[in-house]
């Protein structure tokens, strides 16, 4: 679930010197972040298409939360360094530039599937749905239409993982209004990262009195306010990481941030295996866990760069999944759906490898044809190029 950036592939250009294990300075691309990114919109896929032996594949929108938090407060914050203001204009633009192309052909696609390939009355709320996904309210729309997420049996919407990418979206919205607001008050590194914490275990708290109440799964699930734990820890890691020593990192430390890293990945894919949506523990708790473990696990792929985690994390595949996984996350769930086992007369392993790999066609047409080339159509000058660069870090979203 957003997340974002200028196109990755040109961002190599950017890569610091490997050896280079300064925490304070700035980040530029690392590719073990596409490898995170590759980790977690698989799982979704895998959960999407039913593989029973990861129930909570589902937790992968909630990597990208962090990845998300992470990212996008680490250039806020360099920007707040270095012109004492965010250019909300400019940064805003960016994420409509890169989200919007992709979203709008999702959306095309989805329509012409409810208006010829099914039959009247299959997705009665599909206007509504397309509506909300492009206004980034999906969320709260499925909690109001009593959505349930959860409900794979049932049909539900072409776009209900749109959910994440609007909680996503509102992060962009409201936390540089947050953060300039909290900086020109005085606030500073300190304050911003107990704000951060704070709100994540506010977050973590809500979601569990709800659950006691009698709160939907729907209501806990899709809110802003319920599920904003992991976006606010990948930005208090933001906040963690720039206000450390910027001395190079000693190689004990390396070995603790390495060992971190593989304990929080083994905690993730543990519990990816271990949840299923009806386990209590999930809304009392479980999503501050698994935002703890990535954020452990984001940590080590940007500072601990000759770490075997790292190397296998950086393997060119998963970095190119990576690259893509904005696309492969919007088209997946529509795409499953229109190649159903009733359509394509295939089940088990031999129906999920024909949609994961139409899926994965799709995706990267979308981004090679559509997504990079309409992005860099926009750049009217070499000063916006020059700026695009420099913001290279944000341009691949969550999946949401």
């Amino acid at each position: 679930m957003s997340v974002s950036t200028s196109s990755l592939s040109n961002s190599q250009e950017e890569l610091q010197d490997p050896d280079s294990s300064s925490i304070g300075e700035s980040i530029s691309y690392r590719a073990g972040l596409d490898g995170i990114r590759a980790f977690a919109v698989l799982a979704v896929l895998c959960y999407h298409g039913g593989v029973s032996w990861v129930p909570g594949g589902f937790l992968g929108v909630d990597v990208f939360f962090v990845l998300s938090g992470f990212l996008i407060t680490t250039l806020l914050l360099k920007e707040l360094r270095s012109r004492e203001t965010i250019g909300l204009v400019a940064f805003w633009a960016r994420r409509a530039r890169r989200l919007l192309p992709a979203l709008f052909l999702v959306l095309i696609f989805c329509a012409i599937f409810v208006l010829f390939f099914t039959t009247p009355g299959t997705y009665p709320s599909f206007g509504a749905d397309a509506l909300s996904s492009l206004l980034y309210v999906a969320n709260w729309h499925f909690i109001f239409q009593g959505s349930n997420y959860f409900a794979l049996g049932a049909a539900p919407s072409l776009l209900e993982h749109t959910w994440s990418l609007a909680i996503e979206e509102q992060f962009y919205v409201l936390w540089p209004l947050i953060l300039l607001g909290l900086f020109r008050i005085g606030a500073r590194t300190k304050i911003l990262f107990g704000v951060c914490l704070v709100g994540a275990l506010a977050s973590t708290a809500w979601m569990a009195w709800l659950f006691h109440h009698g709160a939907s799964l729907s209501r806990l699930y899709y809110g802003t306010d319920t599920h904003a734990e992991c976006i606010l820890i990948g930005a208090a890691l933001a906040l963690a990481f720039l206000a450390l020593n910027r001395q190079p990192l000693s190689r004990r430390w390396q070995q603790v941030l390495g060992g971190a890293g593989w304990i929080g990945l083994g905690l993730i894919g543990f519990l990816m295996w271990h949840t299923t949506f009806s386990d209590s523990f999930l809304y009392q708790g479980e999503f501050l866990l698994l935002a703890l473990s990535a954020a452990a696990l984001t940590l080590c792929a940007s500072v601990c760069a000759r770490s075997v985690l790292t190397r296998l994390l950086s393997l060119g595949i998963l970095v190119f999944l990576g690259r893509i996984s904005y696309g492969l996350y919007l088209w997946h769930f529509p795409l499953f759906q229109w190649l159903s086992a009733s359509r394509v007369h295939l089940s088990g392993w031999p129906l999920l490898g024909v949609r994961i790999g139409v899926t994965l066609v799709v995706a990267i047409c979308s981004f090679f044809f559509v997504e990079r080339p309409i992005r860099h159509s926009l750049i009217l000058s070499k000063k916006t190029a020059s700026k695009d660069r420099a913001h290279s870090l944000e341009e691949t979203p969550m999946p949401h």
